[in-house]
């Protein structure tokens, strides 16, 4: 999801002008398919949260790149008929804050 480019100093060598994908969605997929299987195989709760938004003006990453991400990894959980009830979606990230973000905006209203 990431470009990089050791030339650039700036944190994580971000570049998505010049950079190199860290990990191309066909790697993304064959990784992930290997993580299943193993973890499958230990008998672990499986937990998939999906990648968050890209923000505008990232410097390393494409805005809208999480989508095919996260459709490579629905499709791996989808093969997988028999786990699929394993599986719990996580509340995205960004929704999450956004959540605790109002309710810091209640609590001070009620203070102030």
């Amino acid at each position: 999801l990431c470009y990089r480019n050791p030339e650039v100093k700036s944190v994580g060598n971000r570049d998505k002008v010049n950079g190199k994908q860290s990990v191309p969605p066909s790697l993304y997929e064959k990784n992930l398919e290997e993580l299943v299987l193993r973890l499958k195989k230990t008998g672990a709760k499986l937990i998939w949260a999906s990648t968050t938004k890209v923000p505008e003006g990232e410097p390393g990453r494409i805005a809208g790149n999480e989508i095919k991400y996260n459709q490579i990894a629905e499709k791996i959980i989808k093969n997988w008929k028999i786990y699929k009830d394993k599986f719990i979606k996580v509340m995205p990230t960004e929704f999450k804050l956004a959540l605790e973000k109002l309710a810091k905006e209640k609590i001070n209203q009620i203070i102030n």
